[in-house]
C-alpha cells in the first residue's frame, strides 16, 4: 500500500497543491484558474485592438491627402493666401460642373450677373470635368463653390451649395462693393 500512495504524493507539492507535470498534453498542464473578469477585459481588449486598426487603415491614407492638399481655411479671410490673377475689377468665380443640379442653377446666376454688371464685375466659371486640378487648386472639396475676389485678387468670402444673384450682390455689398450703386465711369463704389 505504501507504494501506491508514494507516487499519488510525489505529484502534491509542499503544501498539498497539484504541482505541474513537465509533460506535454497531461491534464495537470492545464490549469484554468482564471476570474471571469479577464475573459471580458481581454474580449474589450481585443475589441479595441481591432478598432484601432480599422481606423488606422481609413485615417492614415486620409490624413496624407489633407497633408498634400494645401487648402485655404474658409473662415479664416484675414490670413488668405489664395490670390486670383489680378483684375481690375472685382471677381466672382464658381467653380463646379454643368452636370450637377445645383451647378446648373448657377450658370444661370452667373448669366445674369454678366448681363447686370458688365464692367463692374468679372465672372469666371470654372468646369472641373474639364480642369482636374482646380479642386486642390483652390482648396475646394464641395461643389458648387464661389470664391469673392477684391480688385487686387484677394480672396475675400467663400460659399458652397447654389446661391442666388439677389443673395451675391447682397454679399458683395456686405464685402464693401456695391455693384448697384456705381460712380463715374462705371466702376464699382467701395
Amino acid at each position: 500500500m505504501k507504494e501506491q500512495i508514494k507516487p499519488s504524493l510525489d505529484k502534491l507539492g509542499s503544501k498539498g497543491k497539484r504541482k505541474k507535470s513537465r509533460k506535454r498534453g497531461s491534464k495537470d498542464n492545464q490549469l484554468k484558474v482564471q476570474a471571469p473578469e479577464s475573459k471580458d477585459t481581454k474580449k474589450k481588449f481585443r475589441l479595441w485592438i481591432v478598432v484601432a486598426v480599422v481606423v488606422a487603415v481609413i485615417s492614415i491614407p486620409l490624413l496624407v491627402k489633407v497633408a498634400q492638399r494645401k487648402t485655404v481655411p474658409a473662415g479664416d479671410l484675414n490670413n488668405t493666401t489664395q490670390t486670383s490673377p489680378r483684375a481690375v475689377r472685382p471677381k466672382f468665380l464658381d467653380i463646379g460642373t454643368t452636370t450637377c443640379a445645383p451647378c446648373k442653377a448657377m450658370l444661370g446666376v452667373m448669366s445674369e450677373l454678366k448681363e447686370q454688371f458688365p464692367g463692374k464685375l468679372e465672372v469666371e466659371f470654372i468646369n472641373i470635368h474639364e480642369n482636374r486640378d482646380a479642386p486642390r487648386q483652390y482648396g475646394i472639396s464641395v461643389i458648387p463653390a464661389q470664391i469673392f475676389y477684391n480688385p487686387e485678387g484677394k480672396e475675400l468670402y467663400r460659399h458652397t451649395g447654389f446661391i442666388s444673384t439677389n443673395d451675391v450682390i447682397a454679399e458683395w455689398k456686405t464685402l464693401g462693393y456695391d455693384l448697384v450703386g456705381t460712380g463715374a465711369g462705371g466702376e464699382v463704389n467701395k
